[in-house]
């Protein structure tokens, strides 16, 4: 009997290149918790006793975050785009550009699993891709330092291209992520979840 990764390396010769991450541009919705030490004592019987506090960072508070770094006052309606190669930005809610965040807020899409169809000749797709997927988030005046990690699954669908060699794609990712770093140089360790839904058309010619 062969073995399971005999099998993987013959079906990986017998097929084409799939598609990588099929992610589109979306507005990051982020909802996470840390926690921080915020005592550690000893009293006089020789008992340690230590508090941990717990504080909520969401896309509302990061955005505000992201305002202080760059002195820059968001108009309502901005939101965070995350972008498919990992970039940054905050647009307005008519979705113009304000500013690359780039430097302070990166998304990786890493190595992908493919379960789906892809038609090579038209790029019509249908698929669930499973991602490995690190939000990083860095903010340096703020003392912020903070990686969010987990296994995402992305539902993507592209449509068939319609005459003009245009196609609809939508892409919609939720992942339970879990985190560490450093606020003002103390240990914060923490979960959450990062949401990404986007959609836009493309000329596949």
């Amino acid at each position: 009997m062969k073995s399971l990764r005999t099998l993987l390396l013959v079906a990986a010769m017998a097929l084409p290149a799939l598609p990588a991450s099929a992610t589109v541009p979306a507005p990051l919705v982020l909802n996470f918790t840390y926690y921080a030490q915020v005592s550690e004592n000893l009293d006089g019987n020789g008992n340690v006793h230590g508090v941990v506090q717990a504080a909520r960072l969401d896309s509302k508070a990061l955005l505000k975050l992201l305002s202080l770094e760059t002195g820059i006052i968001f108009p309502k309606g901005a939101k965070i785009i995350i972008y498919p190669d990992g970039d940054s930005a905050v647009v307005d809610k008519h979705g113009e550009f304000i500013v690359d965040t780039t430097e302070l807020l990166f998304a990786d899409f890493g190595n992908s699993l493919f379960d789906g169809f892809f038609n090579v000749n038209t790029d019509h797709e249908k698929s669930n891709i499973f991602m490995t997927f690190t939000l990083t988030l860095d903010l340096p005046e703020q003392g912020l330092f903070l990686e969010m990690t987990g296994l995402a699954r992305e539902n993507f669908k592209a449509s068939k291209p319609d005459k003009n060699d245009n196609q609809k794609q939508k892409g919609s990712i939720k992942v339970n992520v879990s985190g560490q770093g450093a606020l003002e140089e103390e240990l914060i360790l923490g979960d959450g979840t990062v949401k990404l839904n986007g959609k836009e058309t493309v000329n596949v010619d």
